[in-house]
């Protein structure tokens, strides 16, 4: 059902008619502005046509009026094509008698295609011609100044037959402002009548405005051009007039630089904008002038340097003599050198005009601040107060840097101190730094009470600040009292009962900052019983009720404590001694600190500590001690016997020796014998025999224990080193040698790679070449340092005869 409705549809817009209707031509007229013609003269007149279409075509010109015989050109055809405009020209003779009016011409144009046509109508005047002008046959040029109305005149004459009334209208494109001087104005016309061969004139009005900005430049201006239509026949003249305006000098200054701050001891520059706002190239003459330093006025005349009261201000980049032209800027910059203080103003004026011409001088006031900026890098020295003893001292530093503009200083103050610090120092008063300086001070130094307390804790706080008492900063430092252990013996005693026991007290003191506990021990220096009676509190590793340790604890500062223990003497001795007891105690908070006491008792050895039986002295006893003092002694007398006995036959041997000499010497005395004489005497032969003197006797055992007795006994020979072990230790040897060679050949390896082969020193080219001496070296001494031998001189032998021995054994 659909695909037939389909076919129905299809079938039914087939059989539709189609009608085709093709774009008509089109023509489009353009009358002339007005269509005069004068009596007795040929006037030629036109119209302009356009023609639009699907392909060209031929137009036909048809005039309709009533003065149709006077028309040449009616008729006309001309071939358009599709869009072309061509204009239709004719021209009119009218009679000399024709009557002055209005009259209307139909102009038609037909196309001869399709006899198609457009048409219109247009009014025709007959008038007699017109014959005006002005005074001024060519344009004017005035020179004007600005802010000045300016008043322009000139002549028209009309020479027509008829009167004329003129139609005046300015065109220009000025937005200045005129006006007309004239009797008839109608907005911006105005009309003036004027009879055959007669003249007047046109006034008008223009308003120069001022000089704004470098506008309107010198020897620029707008033109205005006049124009004068006639009344008769629409005719026009025209005058054009120039109003050039004259030079104008003028600067002004636009902007000063606000806010401006300076450094204490610092330089900057204030910027000022200037500009030629006249209407001609030109250049400023500018100084500086008016200074005032924190609002006195200073009496520095004015110039373009000004030092006072440490200030200097300075002109730079005026180029007073680079021209500006109209309207044109230029930055001036005026430094400002501010002295070394930390407060302060100045402000000076800039003061210029145009060169040579003062008249039209402007200031403007530059206004610079001292800015000190005060900024600190700080930083707290690491430091540790922690564990400090008492009468001990801990100190702080302070890393500063002076991020500021000038030189400045820090002060330190103190805000909390714990009551164990009895002492605080502030370091340095103040600590000055320079510009962008830095450093380290000592800010503070405290010390401990010598009365505080183990690990009390508290916080030393202080602030840094500037001299104002400002404060920049503030640091904490956290103080703990650190256990002071300190145990003094102040007394002992011991004695020894009839039991042959040692018993003793020893009193400590707590001279701690603490309340401590002790670690008591007791050595001896034998073995024996002995023990603590251990206090109350004790504690105890063992049942004993002697122990040798024990430990307290709760001992409060400044407080005695009492050991008190026994021991026994020893009685197993071979020899006297001395019985030697050390008490050590240590503290509890720190073991490895002893403190130490030390008792000594003399004891008898074994056989000495049998009791007398009765308190008499016997003669058996008597009898018993010289038998062992005999046996003890009995060497030492025998020698001492033997050696009185000795020296007595020595001395009296000796006295007998001397009085033979003397008495052979007496017997036998000659003359004195000289040099030659006692050299004879070794030539002779002696028949002397040599007297050997006898010598004691000892048998051979007794010599060899007496040596022996005084002689170092003599080391056992060594016995050789095992194979293995001096093997191993030539391999160990043989290894270091290698590995030193090896790092010595690493060595120089690196040098040569880092620093390359050595070469000879450059210097070495100066230096002579020698020959090597092959042959044998030949000494040659040195006549004049040769030493010239002396004689050797007889020296007599000595006449007197040698001293003896005292003893001659």
């Amino acid at each position: 059902m659909v695909q037939k409705r389909a076919v129905f549809l299809l079938v039914l817009l087939l059989a539709l008619p189609i009608n085709a209707v093709a774009d008509s031509p089109k023509i489009e007229l353009s009358a002339a502005e007005k269509y005069v013609a004068y009596p007795g003269q040929t006037v030629q007149q036109h119209i302009d046509v356009t023609y639009t279409g699907s392909e060209s075509t031929t137009l036909k010109l048809e005039l309709t009026t009533q003065y149709l015989s006077s028309i040449n050109g009616n008729g006309q055809e001309l071939v358009f094509a599709n869009g072309e405009t061509k204009r239709f020209v004719w021209t009119m003779t009218l009679p000399q008698a024709t009557t002055y009016g209005t009259d209307s011409i139909n102009i038609t144009i037909v196309d001869l295609a399709d006899q198609s046509s457009q048409g219109t109508d247009v009014d025709l005047k007959i008038t007699a011609p017109s014959n005006v002008y002005f005074g001024n046959t060519q344009s004017s040029t005035f020179v004007v100044d600005p802010g000045i109305r300016t008043n322009v005149a000139t002549n028209v004459t009309s020479n027509a037959t008829l009167d004329d009334n003129l139609l005046f209208t300015i065109q220009t494109e000025s937005i200045w402002n005129w006006g007309w001087n004239m009797a008839e104005v109608d907005g911006s016309t105005s009309k003036l009548l004027l009879g055959p061969d007669t003249m007047d004139f046109v006034r008008i009005w223009v308003d120069v405005p001022e000089v704004i900005d470098g506008a309107p430049l010198a020897n620029q201006g707008p033109t205005f051009r006049l124009i004068g239509t006639s009344g008769l026949d629409g005719m026009s003249i025209a005058w054009d007039f120039t109003l050039e305006v004259s030079s104008f000098r003028n600067a002004t200054i636009d902007a000063v630089q606000s806010n401006v701050v300076v450094d204490p001891d610092g330089n900057t520059r204030v910027d000022v904008t200037v500009r030629n706002t006249g209407n001609t190239p030109d250049t400023i003459a500018m100084t500086l002038g008016n200074l005032a330093v924190n609002g006195v006025a200073s009496s520095e005349a004015d110039s373009d340097r000004i030092t006072s009261e440490g200030w200097t201000v300075a002109l730079f980049n005026a180029f007073e003599d680079v021209f500006l032209m109209p309207n044109e800027t230029r930055i001036v910059e005026i430094g400002v050198q501010a002295p070394a203080i930390t407060s302060g103003t100045i402000a000076v004026d800039l003061v210029l005009h145009p060169t040579n011409f003062p008249f039209r001088t402007v200031r403007e006031t530059a206004i610079v601040n001292i800015s000190w900026d005060r900024e600190f890098e700080h930083s707290l020295v690491p430091v540790d107060c922690t564990y400090l003893q008492p009468n001990s001292t801990c100190s702080a530093s302070i890393n500063l840097e002076n991020l500021g503009n000038f030189n400045d200083a820090v002060s330190v103050e103190l805000t909390s101190l714990p009551s164990f610090v009895t002492e605080f120092f502030g370091g340095d008063a103040t600590f000055q730094l320079a510009r962008y300086g830095q450093g380290t001070f000592e800010a503070i130094e405290f010390v401990i009470d010598e009365n505080a307390t183990a690990y009390q804790q508290g916080t030393v706080e202080f602030d840094l600040n500037l001299l104002n008492g400002e404060t920049f900063a503030s640091y904490t430092i956290d103080v703990v009292v650190g256990p002071n252990v300190a145990w003094t013996f102040l007394d002992g005693v011991s004695e020894v009962d009839s039991r042959e026991v040692v018993s003793f007290a020893v009193q400590l003191r707590n001279d701690g900052n603490l309340e401590d506990g002790l670690i008591v021990q007791l050595q001896s220096s034998h073995s024996t019983d002995m023990g603590f009676a251990p206090p109350e509190g004790a504690i105890i590793d063992s049942d004993s009720t002697q122990p040798r340790t024990f430990e307290i604890g709760n001992l409060p500062r400044d407080s005695n404590f009492t050991l008190r223990g026994t021991a026994a003497l020893p009685t197993d001795q071979a020899s006297n001694g001395t019985l030697v007891l050390d008490i050590v105690v240590r503290s509890i908070f720190d073991p490895e600190t002893e403190f130490s006491y030390t008792i000594e008792e003399e004891f008898l050895a074994k056989q000495w500590r049998e009791d007398a039986k009765t308190d008499s002295y016997s003669l058996s006893e008597f009898v018993e001690d010289i038998t062992l003092l005999a046996k003890g002694w009995w060497l030492v007398v025998l020698s001492v016997a033997v050696s009185a006995v000795i020296l007595n036959r020595a001395v009296r041997d000796r006295i007998q020796r001397n009085e033979q000499d003397e008495l052979l010497r007496q017997m036998k005395q000659k003359p004195e014998e000289t040099e030659e004489d006692w050299m004879e005497k070794f030539s002779r032969p002696s028949n002397q025999q040599p007297v050997i003197a006898e010598s004691p006797q000892m048998d051979s055992d007794s010599f060899k224990r007496a040596f022996q007795s005084q002689s170092t006994p003599s080391a056992p020979a060594l016995e050789p080193m095992p194979e293995p072990l001096r093997s191993a230790a030539t391999t160990v040897l043989d290894h270091h040698d290698i590995a030193s060679q090896r790092s010595t050949m690493d060595q120089i390896a690196s040098d040569i790679v880092q620093h390359g082969v050595s070469q000879p020193h450059m210097d070495n080219k100066h230096l002579e070449p020698t020959t090597a001496i092959s042959e044998r070296t030949v000494r040659h001494e040195n006549p004049d340092l040769t030493q010239t031998p002396e004689p050797s001189r007889n020296v007599p032998l000595p006449k007197t005869e040698p001293v003896e021995d005292e003893f001659d054994l």
